[in-house]
């Protein structure tokens, strides 16, 4: 029996030539000693017509973009002369002389969108980014095709600012990861990483990856291999406790059956060692260990009558387009073939909206969904057992003895109480503006010493960036009521977590800016659409009007501990039953929950911060919702309805 022969990987180049025109021959054996299917240039400084007379061994310029004044920058696609591909003039219309250009092609055989991109330095970045916004959206639109993304972005990946962070949360957004994260432009000054291959739907372990220095410019090559996958899903095992209706009840009656007392000593650490060799004992026993496959009832689409009456058409059409070879036969089997795809698409909506409304927890449900068709895991969330002392001073030396107090008699307490303090993972910050600067992790907030919480939000920004695809995937498979509930499970908690601690910083913009991001990814609204009205549709608070109404609820429920102005003085002014906003030396306290709160309450009419509790919270969130608040100064304009 014949073995069928093994695929060679499908080989991606990413090259910046800075200029075609003196290098064709030194390109052309670039491409063929390496044997590259396709290769994506930046910086080819070539004009369309240029482009089109160019001729390498084996190669044909798949498509391009060249600016209009022909100088410098331009981006193209090279392929193999034996590979099929389609142009995609919709994504090469996109591109913005000297801020975006773009070329892109589609790879129908092997289910493969790639682009080429471009950024020039002196190009304005918010037109970049607007422009790359509009490509990825457009290549991820209703598409089960991989991605790749390649070119000279002049941004330096292996530095965290604000310019390669948008760029990768940008990229994140749409499910797309870098492959390189090593220099690409190495110089006697510096060594940056300029250029990057962004890559999705991709598992890690397909890909191969790597740079060189072939001396075409002074940027290096970079390349990847695509990996053939096997058609048959590699399964994947896990080893858990059965835990049934059944062993729980057997659990109970074992313990029930411990004589407990006889486990004590004299010693904490001795007694607790007791109870659990006993506890795991019976829980091992009664919740044996079992391996079980993970991939197992997965949902499968089954076409319907619809889909396998389309099926066959394409079948006619393609033998029909065999024998006519005519554009009609041609465009008549794009047609059909993309009618296909959205009837699938279309049913595995179906399908997935039934699976989640008719299950009993949702949320699990939901998170099924997402881990199928994104291959995104819940995050497990590690119990803290942190402790965390403060002391002030005015003076660092008595703040230092005053630390070290503490500190001793805390390991004096845990000594006496049988508990250990980890050394290794015991920090101290000393939170002031003259100090290094120092960050600490602490219960799910990044907290600075200098208070500007910049660090925390940098890293949310991330880690909402991949909540974003989740809902763009969500919306396309399961529709826009699943990918709604999918933002407030994935995007929604994560962005205001600890919110009252850090809403008052200069980084509630930016995740202002990715909320907005979501809400329009919800619904599949391109860029230009403005949210506010979307936000009401959705019943979605902003960021900023979560804050306010943190702060309000947080005053509301400590009233106590704060002073009236008549506490103050007792003339009968209109203000008097206001609390009182105290004098603040330094901005930074300024801006604090305590200061913004109040300002927030007393906006408040009477008569509603008289409500109760529950009462209250709904009034100012249909409040909020109604209003859209962006910033915290459309909240002094708001006419409440007393």
């Amino acid at each position: 029996m014949n073995q069928p022969q093994k695929k060679e990987p499908f080989s991606i180049a990413n090259v910046n030539l800075q200029s075609l025109k003196n290098k064709i021959d030194f390109f052309s054996s670039i491409l063929n000693d390496n044997n590259y299917d396709l290769c994506c240039v930046s910086e080819h400084w070539a004009s369309e017509d240029i482009l089109s007379r160019v001729n390498i061994a084996n190669y044909v310029v798949a498509d391009s973009y060249s600016c209009s004044d022909e100088d410098y920058g331009g981006a193209a696609v090279f392929i193999k002369n034996t590979i099929h591909y389609n142009k995609l003039p919709e994504i090469k219309q996109m591109s913005i002389d000297h801020h975006f250009e773009v070329a892109a092609v589609k790879i129908p055989d092997k289910h493969l969108v790639i682009a080429s991109i471009y950024r020039p330095p002196k190009g304005q970045f918010d037109l970049f980014i607007s422009g790359l916004s509009a490509c990825l959206d457009e290549m991820t639109r209703g598409t089960l095709e991989k991605i790749c993304v390649a070119g000279d972005f002049n941004v330096n990946f292996l530095e965290s600012n604000k310019y390669s962070n948008e760029v990768l949360n940008l990229f994140e957004s749409y499910g797309l990861f870098p492959a390189f994260n090593e220099p690409s432009r190495v110089s006697r000054k510096s060594k940056t990483c300029v250029d990057n291959i962004f890559i999705t739907n991709i598992c890690k372990e397909t890909y191969k990856s790597k740079t060189y220095d072939p001396h075409l410019s002074d940027h290096s090559v970079q390349e990847i291999k695509l990996l053939n996958e096997t058609s048959v899903t590699k399964r994947k095992y896990i080893t858990r406790h059965m835990i049934t209706r059944r062993n729980i009840i057997k659990f109970e009656e074992k313990l029930s059956d411990i004589d407990w007392d006889s486990l004590k000593s004299e010693r904490a650490e001795e007694t607790f060692d007791r109870f659990h060799a006993v506890f795991k004992g019976c829980f091992d026993s009664c919740f044996p260990l079992k391996t079980v496959n993970v991939n197992r009832n997965k949902k499968y689409v089954h076409r319907n009558a619809s889909n396998v009456a389309l099926k066959k058409a394409v079948d006619a059409a393609l033998t029909i387009h065999s024998i006519r070879q005519s554009d009609d036969s041609k465009k008549l089997v794009e047609l059909l073939k993309r009618s296909l795809r959205e009837s699938h698409t279309a049913e595995k909506k179906k399908v997935n909206s039934e699976y989640i409304s008719s299950s009993e927890d949702k949320t699990k449900a939901i998170w099924r969904v997402i881990g199928e068709e994104t291959a995104e895991s819940r995050e497990k969330r590690k119990e803290e057992d942190d402790t965390s002392f403060v002391n002030d001073s005015s003076r660092r030396a008595e703040l230092e003895i005053r630390g070290a107090k503490t500190l001793a008699c805390a390991e004096k307490w845990f000594s006496v109480n049988g508990l250990k303090l980890n050394v290794d993972k015991s920090h101290r910050m000393i939170v002031a503006d003259n100090e290094a600067p120092q960050c600490i992790r602490l219960l799910g907030v990044t907290v600075d010493n200098r208070l500007t919480w910049n660090t925390h939000t940098t890293s949310l920004l991330k880690r909402l960036s991949t909540a974003i695809f989740t809902i763009r995937r969500m919306r396309e498979v399961a529709g826009t009521d699943i990918s709604r509930l999918t933002y407030f499970a994935n995007f929604h908690q994560t962005a205001t977590y600890g919110i009252i601690l850090w809403g008052h910083s200069s980084g509630l913009i930016d995740v202002l800016l990715k909320q907005k991001e979501a809400v329009r990814a919800i619904l599949g609204v391109p860029r230009i659409i403005s949210c506010r009205e979307l936000f009401r549709s959705l019943g979605i608070l902003t960021v900023t009007s979560v804050y306010i109404l943190n702060c309000i609820m947080y005053v509301h429920d400590n009233r106590a501990k704060f002073r009236k102005n008549d506490d103050n003085h007792h003339y009968g002014t209109r203000n008097r039953n206001e609390l009182s906003i105290e004098y603040h030396r330094l901005k930074k306290t300024q801006t604090g929950t305590n200061h913004f709160g109040v300002k927030f309450y007393n906006r408040l009419p009477s008569k509603m911060r008289m409500l109760p509790r529950n009462r209250l919270l709904k009034k100012i969130k249909e409040t909020l919702i109604k209003n859209t608040v962006y910033k915290f100064e459309e909240f002094w304009n708001i006419k409440f309805d007393e």
